[in-house]
């Protein structure tokens, strides 16, 4: 989990204007599970979690030290199993704070939804094969990145519709290597695709060269299909990434881990769909994991590719 709060502090020693802070938690933990009745069950889960929270300054000196630390992580809950795939959850979650820092512990209380994806059985497998219907098992794709059309896109997908998000560094321009391969699909619509990408990327303030590689998960949902072409959407969240430099265009990015977002419009192409075309747009972030994030804006990608 990486969830993260912001708080700003005003007016402080009578200045005008003011400071904002960020807290993020991560964490690793193990899950115990056991039954209370037939669709009810209990859970307890420990293990090891990070707490990094961001400081300022005032008048070049410090106001408010950043903290990074890491500590137990404690958690229980309630599940009710409401479909063989789908569970409605109930949560708790306690992080510890560190005097030091003065930061105090933490409580986390959660509701959801989680679903399950279960082997089907062999009669559903062989009703979800379609000679008419493609889900290609395997694509590969060059993408060429570039920002002659500016950054509206991720401007209207981080602030105007706010379901992404942009990024301190602006990037260029870029060449990525990508790989994926379908893992689970639905009869039609929805398809869950791993995939491993390669880039190359030039800064738009000091054109300064860095690469990254991505491993990642990804969601497709078909809108369309038609004889010429399956139109789809898709959207990538956390997928574990090295960065190669930690400062781009004099901002602190953190540290060489990081995570690799986007989110595009796409098509499978051709009588066979061996062909690929996708637009879309990426962001590179460390969630907030480690006290710097100055996260990374990539503007329009285009990439072609075939499937096999």
């Amino acid at each position: 989990m990486r969830p993260a709060w912001f708080v700003a502090y005003n007016n402080i020693n009578g200045i005008e204007g003011g400071r904002q802070v960020r807290t993020a938690y991560g964490g690793f933990t193990l899950v115990w599970e056991t039954p209370v009745s037939e669709r009810v069950s209990a859970y307890g889960e420990g293990g090891l979690g990070i707490t990094s929270r961001s400081g300022f300054d005032i008048d070049g000196r410090t106001a408010l030290q950043p903290a990074h630390f890491a500590a137990g992580l404690l958690g229980a809950g309630l599940e009710y199993h409401a479909k063989r795939n789908i569970d409605f959850m109930l949560g708790a979650t306690y992080s510890p704070g560190r005097k030091s820092f003065a930061q105090p512990s933490t409580r986390l209380f959660t509701a959801g939804l989680r679903y399950q994806m279960r082997p089907l059985p062999p009669e559903t497998v062989a009703n979800n094969k379609s000679d008419d219907i493609a889900f290609p098992l395997n694509t590969a794709r060059l993408g060429y990145t570039t920002n002659l059309l500016g950054y509206g896109l991720n401007t209207f997908v981080s602030q105007t519709v706010p379901v992404f998000w942009g990024g301190h560094v602006e990037t260029r321009r870029g060449f990525t290597l990508d790989y994926q391969r379908n893992v689970f699909h639905t009869k039609k619509i929805f398809a869950f695709d791993l995939g491993a990408s390669a880039s190359y990327w030039k800064s738009e303030g000091n054109k300064e060269l860095f690469r990254t590689l991505s491993v990642y998960p990804l969601l497709k949902f078909f809108v369309a299909r038609t004889q010429p072409a399956d139109v789809y959407i898709n959207y990538s969240v956390a997928g574990p990434t090295f960065v190669s430099r930690t400062v781009v265009d004099g901002l602190d990015t953190g540290e060489r881990f990081t995570f690799q977002d986007f989110m595009g419009v796409g098509a499978f192409l051709g009588k066979s769909r061996r062909l690929n075309a996708e637009l879309g747009v990426k962001h590179y972030s460390n969630g907030n994991i480690f006290t710097r994030n100055a996260s990374i804006k990539v503007p329009l990608t285009l990439s072609f590719g075939i499937t096999f």
